[in-house]
């Protein structure tokens, strides 16, 4: 049964990025009292991580690069790219030859887009620091003028490099994926219908996001589970 409570102060601890795994805790402890069928998804998980990442170009370079590929496949190429473009900041970016790039494993697609956003930051287009002060709604839509860049993306890097509180991605598969499994549901739900289901964890949708791909992990180690 899901309870319509929620736990004081939730307003004035909402508006605070997260910036600690206590953070995360803290949400998951106010999450169990919003929806308690998501004590049984926690207790199943080994670790809710935090996962923040660096903001800035560096930030979303590897959200970029992550995109349609595997944690594997990700990683590889990002260790790349950091060993090839050193620091990883737009100006440096910029200097580095395409093939170059290329070689690293970045597809053309995502070569365009990420010399996109390295070229409106140098411009100034792109202040990432302005960026993290927006409210979510219009961080995501300035951040998805950027060819290459959709509500994922843009979500994704306000969770993990801003710390935003209140971020779901719901068209991540993962997420959906999970979602079905806990709650049982007929069918995978689209990115509408997961973000219908996501905002009653309002304002906590981050670390409930969090917990779902801490699940997602937890049946992947299940075969045949999903």
């Amino acid at each position: 049964m899901t309870s319509t409570a929620k736990p004081a102060l939730v307003t004035i601890r909402a508006t605070k990025p997260i910036t600690s795994i206590d953070d995360v805790n803290a949400d998951l402890a106010a999450l169990i009292a919003i929806d308690s069928r998501l004590k049984a998804v926690l207790d199943k998980v080994v670790e809710v991580a935090l996962r923040l990442q660096p903001s800035g170009f560096a930030g979303i370079a590897h959200i970029v690069v992550g995109q349609l590929l595997s944690v594997a496949s990700a990683r590889a190429i990002s260790s790349r790219l950091n060993a090839l473009v050193t620091p990883l900041t737009a100006s440096e970016f910029l200097r580095v030859d395409d093939s170059a790039l290329l070689k690293c494993g970045l597809s053309n697609a995502k070569l365009r887009t990420l010399t996109g956003l390295a070229q409106a930051q140098v411009a100034g287009q792109l202040d990432f620091n302005h960026l993290a002060q927006l409210p979510v709604t219009d961080a995501t839509a300035e951040l998805c003028q950027y060819k290459g860049i959709g509500p994922w993306t843009a979500q994704v890097y306000l969770l993990f490099c801003v710390g935003h509180r209140d971020i779901f991605p719901a068209g991540d598969l993962a997420l959906q994926k999970a979602v079905a499994h806990a709650f049982d549901l007929d069918s995978k739900p689209d990115a509408k219908a997961l973000a219908q289901i996501a905002s009653q964890w309002s304002p906590y949708q981050g670390s409930a996001a969090r917990l779902f791909w801490a699940y997602f992990a937890y049946l992947k180690q299940r075969e045949g589970v999903i």
